[in-house]
């Protein structure tokens, strides 16, 4: 049997996603930093609730240690709010200290300076470029359609 990893199961893109894996026969870890709402996803899709904090390195070893003894992992989806190792978060860690940043890269510190440029107004204005239920369309897609190795950065 195939199974998932899916960070920030619980609740919002991260529960849709797991739902979606489960939905295809993927066993799912449903990993969440609140211990209740991983219950419920898990509860709801027939997987295995694990709180882990992923900003920990540590945490994020035992969820992979957790997936290997049941067989896995074949899926991991890193959709977990936390990119810093640390009590400061997006957008009040410096960008330096973003994991998910890397040089050059169309990423978050450059998509954070474009949106802080905007006028006050305009901002105020913007909406997501891709409605949430799309996203969870296409990552699903992609994680169905995809090969060992594959990287989809959301």
């Amino acid at each position: 049997m195939t199974s998932a990893i899916v960070t920030g199961a619980g609740a919002g893109l991260g529960r849709a996603l797991a739902q979606g894996l489960a939905d295809s026969g993927t066993h799912v870890l449903v990993a969440d930093i609140d211990a209740d709402a991983a219950e419920v996803t898990a509860r709801m899709l027939g997987g295995r609730a694990v709180q882990a904090d992923i900003r920990d390195p540590a945490e994020c070893h035992r969820l992979v240690r957790l997936a290997v003894e049941a067989g896995g992992p074949h899926i991991l989806v890193n959709n977990a709010g936390g990119w810093t190792p640390g009590d400061k978060q997006y957008p009040d860690a410096p960008a330096d200290a973003m994991m998910c940043i890397v040089p050059g890269w169309i990423g978050l510190e450059r998509a954070h300076a474009q949106f802080a440029a905007l006028a006050p107004e305009v901002r105020a204005k913007t909406v997501p470029l891709i409605p949430p239920a799309d996203v969870v369309a296409l990552a699903l897609d992609l994680i169905a359609t995809g090969r060992s190795g594959t990287v989809v950065e959301i």
